[in-house]
């Protein structure tokens, strides 16, 4: 006996089941009950209705897709992005082929060099730009270098986009270490040392860490469809002797991800700071291919990318960045690299080049490059 029903029947009154009822026909653009009398519904209240049920569909596939996105981040705490780890090496102790230099340039070779000095001084931290420090790690023989290392700025206040290229032959100070070069703290100590030596010697807070391997950059490159390059003669011949495809002359070409990897490590053509020019540049062509990608290319692109990164971002603050990826797109995007021109001196040790530089100077551009919002790159002395 269904006593709701029949009391309400009693008292000429529909059950509260027949409410239910004709309140689902509201969804279905049926009749309604408005004080017990069945009159239709108004065509503004069924568009309404209907926009409301759009709405709620789509916001429960948004947030449907965003879970999955966001259960397949590699989540990892700083404290716990300690690398191999593994007794540390002074300066004096390594030797590393991979960093030796063999192009035939000649630097002063050094049999001793003094510990860094680092100005005292607290780190500057601006709720308005968020500075991400990019990891491109090289895990190919079983240890973890950081083959490149780059601070990425996103500066709201000034609408800029910024990117800075840290040399990984920079002689700095890593605390509670000895002086060595930037990328050993790497090396041993994880992105958690990085960051402390990032931020000991230059001021700046790293708000958080991105890392990605080779096979991240190279799946991102294909994914978006390849890269476009120009190669003088000198890097056309490199390319075909190590990415084992033929570049018959300078020229224009596009690059797959295998070989756009040798395109942005390679450094014997010219540089350190030619590679890392290479690279912001590399960047910035994949920053402006997916700032026209659509919310789905957008997602796609998320998913086959999440299992090759590794992050200490939260769930909060992806989805923020994501957010605000329209905005972003649209912002000026400025590069800079450390040290600058005209602060260093290149030596040796071991054969192994280091960039012996002005900690301080170099810290005090760095602060202004990515806080101020009228830095003049092309002659940053001049700032």
């Amino acid at each position: 006996m269904n006593l709701n029903g029949d009391f309400n029947e009693k008292l000429g009154k529909p059950s509260v089941m027949d409410v239910i009822k004709e309140k689902i026909n509201i969804w279905r653009g049926g009749k309604t009950i408005e004080k017990f009398n069945a009159r239709p519904m108004k065509i503004s209240h069924r568009i309404a209705l209907s926009a409301i049920s759009v709405v709620t569909v789509m916001a429960v596939c948004v947030l449907s897709c965003m879970g999955i996105l966001m259960s397949k981040v590699n989540r990892t705490n700083l404290n716990d992005m300690v690398g191999t780890g593994g007794e540390w090496l002074s300066i004096y102790e390594v030797v590393d082929s991979e960093y030796q230099i063999d192009d035939g340039t000649s630097y002063e070779e050094l049999e001793f060099i003094e510990e860094v000095t680092v100005s005292e001084g607290q780190t500057v931290y601006d709720e308005d730009v968020i500075n991400i420090l990019l990891i491109g790690a090289d895990n190919s023989d079983g240890t973890s270098r950081s083959d490149s290392m780059m601070i990425v700025s996103v500066d709201y206040r000034n609408k800029q986009l910024k990117i800075t290229s840290l040399m990984r032959d920079m002689y700095v100070a890593i605390p509670k270490k000895s002086s060595n070069r930037i990328n050993s703290s790497y090396n041993w100590g994880g992105a958690k040392l990085l960051v402390e030596t990032i931020e000991h010697n230059f001021k700046v807070k790293i708000d958080n860490v991105v890392i990605l391997d080779f096979d991240a950059f190279k799946t991102f490159i294909d994914k978006t469809g390849g890269i476009t390059v120009y190669l003088n003669e000198k890097q056309a011949k490199y390319m075909t002797r190590y990415a084992y495809v033929k570049f018959p002359s300078a020229g224009t070409y596009t690059l797959s991800g295998k070989t756009a990897l040798e395109y942005v490590r390679m450094r014997k053509v010219d540089s350190d700071f030619g590679r890392t020019t290479r690279q912001r540049e590399v960047f910035e062509q994949l920053f402006d291919k997916v700032k026209v990608y659509n919310a789905i290319d957008l997602a796609n692109l998320a998913y086959d990318m999440l299992d090759y990164i590794e992050t200490d971002l939260s769930n909060k603050q992806i989805i923020a960045l994501l957010s605000d990826a329209t905005e972003i797109a649209n912002y000026e995007v400025k590069q800079f690299s450390l040290p600058v021109e005209g602060t260093y001196a290149d030596k040796t040790i071991n054969k192994m080049r280091l960039l012996v530089f002005d900690v301080d100077q170099n810290a005090q551009l760095l602060g202004d490059f990515i806080y101020s919002g009228d830095f003049d790159t092309e002659n940053p002395l001049d700032n």
